[in-house]
């Protein structure tokens, strides 16, 4: 019953969403002769960027990522995993503060990614101020032509449970096209979307096809 939870099948559909879109971007970056340079500032125990890196080392190529997260027991995590799949030498894993604009450039290594992936981060963060800073830096330390993954959420997935012990409806959360709106100044359009299980998350693929100012 918890596996089967409209939380729980949401989240596992966003995972889904979100490995597909990191695939769907590394074929082109391919098709342009580029190998992936993936930055996760929300790693979390790392297991998209880990299993992206497994898949690039068994086709030859020399992509690397650069794993954050601000808890130590998820860097922990992200860290065994890596080394577990053979992987330790194309992996970084740091301390990260996704909000802090700062950090992420300071953490990113030099990276120039071409590839930026930021799951289940933005979607209940209420301070607008703080998700425009996050974005914004981001934008800033990617590569000039690049890609970014992000999710966004649409409703509540346990909506309906929230209201009939509360009394009162949970707030929505921010939506794909809301964050991908803010990314819009630096040059990122959709390319592609993922809708989540019974519409809860999206994943969306943006692509930077040209630099672009700053608002």
């Amino acid at each position: 019953m918890y596996l089967r939870s409209p939380a729980n099948a949401a989240l596992r559909a966003r995972q889904t969403g979100v490995q597909e879109a990191v695939e769907t971007a590394v074929r082109r970056l391919r098709a342009r002769g580029e190998d992936l340079r993936l930055f996760d500032p929300a790693a979390g125990a790392g297991r998209t960027g880990i299993r992206q890196m497994r898949l690039e080392k068994a086709k030859g190529t020399s992509a690397r990522a650069v794993l954050g997260d601000h808890a130590a027991v998820a860097r922990d995590a992200a860290h065994a995993a890596a080394q577990d799949a053979g992987v330790g030498d194309r992996v970084v894993v740091v301390e990260t503060d996704a909000w802090d604009p700062a950090s992420l450039q300071a953490r990113a290594q030099g990276l120039a990614p071409n590839l930026v992936v930021v799951a289940g981060l933005y979607e209940l963060e209420p301070d607008d101020a703080k998700v425009t800073a996050s974005l914004n830096a981001l934008a800033t330390l990617a590569a000039p032509l690049a890609f970014l993954v992000i999710t966004g959420m649409n409703t509540h997935p346990q909506a309906a449970l929230i209201e009939r012990l509360t009394g009162t409806a949970p707030p929505p959360g921010r939506t794909a096209d809301a964050l991908a709106e803010r990314v819009a100044h630096a040059g990122f359009s959709p390319v592609q979307r993922w809708p989540g299980d019974r519409g809860v998350f999206d994943v969306v693929l943006l692509e930077r096809r040209e630099c672009a100012g700053s608002p």
